[in-house]
């Protein structure tokens, strides 16, 4: 099972591996802005992502993209 985490200071959301030895981006560069969405989710612009869901298929990662004013999602 995959956990992520919300890092809102630098506009990422971030993996945290099974084995919990691993952090890595999955979304977002760190640069805040809005970009990305129908691309690829590691070239996407968040602006202080700050909350997250899962579907109840655990499909698709819902983003909190609080200062963008939006909620928007990533496909797993």
């Amino acid at each position: 099972k995959k956990s992520f985490v919300a890092d809102a200071l630098t506009h990422r959301i971030r993996l945290i591996e099974r084995d919990q030895t691993r952090i890595s981006t999955f979304v977002g560069t760190g640069v805040k802005g809005y970009f990305g969405d129908s691309g690829f989710a590691n070239i996407s612009q968040l602006n202080t992502p700050f909350d997250l869901a899962l579907d109840s298929n655990e499909n698709r990662l819902f983003i909190a993209d609080t200062s963008n004013f939006c909620v928007r999602f990533v496909n797993l």
